[in-house]
């Protein structure tokens, strides 16, 4: 299996996912308390506007990282989904997962499942 890029700070996937996890879970928690905007993406499926910056602010670190693979998020379409490695953001669970050509794997800080 090919060895995934390091970052653009010489920072491997597994130690840029945690950092950025990290400082998102740090943004989240402080704001927990706070009047969240709330809508529906589905029946039962709701959003709300932290998740929504968070997203954003974990794909803007990801990608100041890692210029060169690409992103998908759960709020966002995210850009360039054919490269090699792809970053899938889903801040619900506060966790990131890296795809490698095929395979799935676990490249977050996060606690679900």
């Amino acid at each position: 299996m090919a060895e995934i890029p390091l970052s653009v700070s010489c920072k491997t996937a597994m130690q840029v996912a945690i950092e950025v996890s990290y400082k998102a879970g740090e943004i989240l928690l402080g704001r927990f308390y706070q009047a969240k905007e709330i809508s529906m993406k589905g029946s039962n499926d709701f959003v709300t506007n932290l998740d929504k910056e968070s997203e954003a602010f974990i794909m803007a670190e990801l990608a100041r990282e890692f210029p060169d693979m690409g992103l998908l998020g759960e709020e966002s379409a995210g850009a360039r989904p054919d490269e090699r490695y792809v970053w899938i953001v889903d801040p619900d669970v506060w966790r990131s997962k890296l795809r490698l050509g095929d395979t799935l794997r676990l490249a977050g800080g996060g606690t679900g499942s």
